[in-house]
């Protein structure tokens, strides 16, 4: 088995725990249980550091992962990678046909479907360490210059061009969000180079360190089913008031 880095997992582990709370405080909002106002500053800020903290975890795991197979002479990466991001995108359309289905606003092109996206289009990426870096940082400049840009379009929504009147429950644009992920791609050939990790886990605090890092290493598991436990949960406490 390979070994497991310890300070990405706690990182990833740190993110799905925002998460979970974000889309707790957002429930809450729905069913109107709480005033929190989903549209807020503090819940945009909120919402986007997770997500940015995801993309730049993909970009760090696949370089991390693309030199152990160098390392190895996997010549079978390029497959796994093309597998793993069309699952990802297709559990991500799983998830637009459930709310499309359910609620009233649907996930248009969410973070999985950046994420599964963005695995394959990194192909082209691997290892190119500081290049990386510049392209993606021009990647998300274009995206901020784009912001707010429409067309009279919807098929090119998960490019980042909107049409009027466009909503979606999460979304998650190539751009800019792709660049986030080619850098953490970079960052990774740079903090992670030969994939060796450089930082040993601490002992004070090694338990909870522990369990931050074991939901980290079930990140997508958690996503998948968080929504359904907290909203049945909140709906029983609905009906035992």
């Amino acid at each position: 088995m390979a070994e497991r880095y310890w300070d990405i997992d706690l990182l990833r582990g740190v993110a799905i725990v925002g998460m979970v709370i974000f889309h707790l405080l957002w429930n809450l909002d729905y069913l109107g249980m709480s005033d929190i106002d989903p549209s807020s500053t503090f819940m945009y800020v909120f919402a986007h550091a997770i997500g940015t903290s995801f993309l730049l975890l993909v970009g760090l795991s696949l370089s991390i992962s693309h030199s152990r197979a160098r390392a190895s002479e996997n010549s079978h990466i390029v497959r796994k990678y093309l597998l793993r991001g069309m699952t990802i995108f297709g559990l991500g359309m799983a998830i637009s046909l459930i709310t499309f289905i359910f609620l009233e606003r649907w996930v248009v092109f969410g973070v999985l479907h950046c994420i599964g996206l963005s695995i394959i289009l990194a192909i082209p990426f691997l290892g190119r360490g500081y290049l990386n870096i510049l392209m993606g940082a021009g990647i998300v400049i274009i995206g901020v210059l784009m912001s707010g840009v429409s067309i009279g379009s919807p098929w090119l929504v998960w490019l980042g061009l909107e049409y009027p009147g466009f909503m979606s429950l999460d979304h998650y644009p190539l751009i800019p969000w792709f660049g986030v992920v080619l850098i953490g791609l970079g960052l990774g050939n740079v903090l992670y180079p030969k994939h060796v990790g450089r930082i040993s886990m601490p002992r004070f605090g090694r338990m909870p360190v522990k369990g931050v890092c074991l939901l980290g290493r079930h990140s997508l598991l958690i996503y998948l089913v968080h929504q359904p436990l907290l909203l049945g949960v909140l709906f029983l406490a609905l009906m035992a008031t």
